[in-house]
């Protein structure tokens, strides 16, 4: 495509890759917990779990649960807000909120009488999930070019549309080696499904009523399935739990992806070259990864009290192709259009302490912090009309914080909670137009934060293994 020479195009795309950098999260692996003492206790489980979060922390710990559980934590109410400072220009403004549920985990256990000492499992979770819907817009004068006399009267729109689901239906074994040893594994069918919009409509007028203007619209969507394993041993005494997982890469099986592509450049001045490129495609052939990770955890049990450790580690994913559309001429002519999105991330390990306090006999207080750090590996921006863009790209680190109560009552427990999340990062406020100069200095930075809180409501019932 040839360069456009809208100049305020660079203010328009730096402000959505501030937006779009604040919202995907699809490259954190510790943002979601599973189960009403592991969302309090920030991930920091994998030695010591003792429900069935277990069948995603450890399910080697599954082998050392006396009671078959039924899990259902699907209250979870979550408030978002990302607001950026001196985006659009200094000492600037602007935010974004969101607000609604969440979805939940669910497990439940059972038993074979033929094989009384194996303990099973089922489960169904959300390991990713990210949500976006922003809308930018607006009008000022601005002298996009200088052999045209006057200012231009512009008026631009960004839209963007994200929305990312990986999601786990496992089913688990464990067996007991001894009365505090047990190995277990955990087989999860995957589904990794990703789509994002990307909307750009600038129009200027000049003082001599030329209309000049560029869309870019770029809709991708794709659809991956696969499995992997988790294996997990784990140990408990009275005096302290540990624990070791293997979490193996994904198996991918199939998917298909598609891409509708739209480009529209109509230059002020006539004598320019207008540009004119679509492309509508369908059963693009993806390919998807997720790292292998190992886990280690262990807690201590001191007087009314436990103190629980644990870390992952993340392997890297080396650059990769996730998927290429076929490539098109455009209607106008020129180079010819061979998008692509790729991955490339980076190994991470992520840590976490918590503790639970006995207040009473059938109260608990809990308290903990973990880490989440982005596998991105430097700033990437998806919204630029690039051949080749990335997945992914939020590069900020997440900071995780809870605190909570369980209740025992009878043969259930209900837990009220809350956790927050935060993150912030200086970022880069222009994008560079080989044709014009950037009208912001390239050593001045917007500010990015980003907050998430939310509010816990859970139960699990035991039931008799009749």
């Amino acid at each position: 495509m040839p360069h456009v020479t809208i100049k305020i195009l660079t203010v328009a795309l730096c402000l959505v890759t501030t937006v779009t950098t604040g919202i995907s999260q699809g490259a954190h692996y510790w943002s979601r917990q599973y189960g009403a003492r592991s969302t309090l206790l920030s991930n920091s489980v994998i030695g010591s779990v003792n429900d069935l979060g277990a069948v995603f922390y450890n399910p080697g710990r599954l082998g050392l649960i006396e009671d078959p559980t039924f899990i259902l934590s699907a209250d979870v109410y979550e408030y978002s807000r990302a607001s950026f400072k001196n985006v659009p220009g200094n000492n600037i403004s602007l935010a974004t909120s969101d607000l609604g549920a969440v979805p939940g985990f669910l497990a439940g256990a059972f038993k074979f009488k033929r094989l009384p000492k194996h303990k099973f499992s089922y489960s169904a979770l959300t390991r990713q999930r990210s949500d976006s819907n922003l809308r930018y817009r607006e009008e000022f004068k601005v002298d996009i070019d200088m052999d045209i006399p006057g200012d231009e009267d512009v008026s631009s729109a960004i839209t963007l549309n994200e929305k990312l689901r990986q999601q786990w239906y496992s089913l688990s074994w464990a067996y007991p080696l001894t009365e505090d040893l047990s190995i277990g594994v955990t087989f999860a069918g995957v589904r990794y499904n990703s789509s994002k919009v990307v909307g750009v409509d600038i129009r200027a007028l000049s003082a001599f009523n030329d209309l000049g203007s560029y869309q870019f619209d770029r809709y991708y969507n794709f659809t991956r399935y696969g499995f992997l394993f988790k294996v997990g041993i784990a140990k408990q005494n009275p005096k302290f739990n540990w624990g070791i997982t293997l979490t193996t890469p994904l198996v991918g099986l199939f998917g298909k992806g598609e891409l509708d592509y739209s480009a529209i450049y109509e230059p002020l001045k006539e004598e320019s070259e207008v540009y004119f490129a679509t492309a509508i495609q369908s059963g693009l052939e993806v390919t998807y990864k997720l790292p292998l990770s190992i886990g280690g955890g262990i807690s201590f049990k001191v007087p009314k009290a436990e103190i629980c450790f644990s870390s992952e580690w993340f392997t890297q994913i080396s650059r990769y192709t996730i998927l290429e559309a076929e490539q098109f001429i455009p209607e106008s002519g020129g180079d010819p259009v061979n998008f692509r999105v790729v991955d490339d991330l980076k190994g991470v390990i992520n840590f976490g302490v918590g503790a639970e306090y006995q207040v009473k006999e059938d109260l608990r207080l809990y308290l903990s912090a973990s880490t989440d750090f982005s596998a991105v590996r430097d700033g990437t921006d998806y919204v630029s009309n690039d051949i080749e863009i990335e997945n992914n790209a939020f590069t900020s680190n997440l900071y995780h914080f809870a605190s909570g109560v369980v209740f025992d009552i009878r043969n259930s427990d209900i837990t009220l909670g809350v956790t927050y999340t935060g993150a912030s990062q200086p970022l880069k406020r222009t994008v560079d137009l080989p044709d014009d100069e950037p009208l912001i200095p390239d050593n001045d930075r917007a500010l990015f934060k980003w907050t998430r809180i939310q509010l816990v409501v859970g139960f699990s019932l035991s039931f008799l293994e009749n």
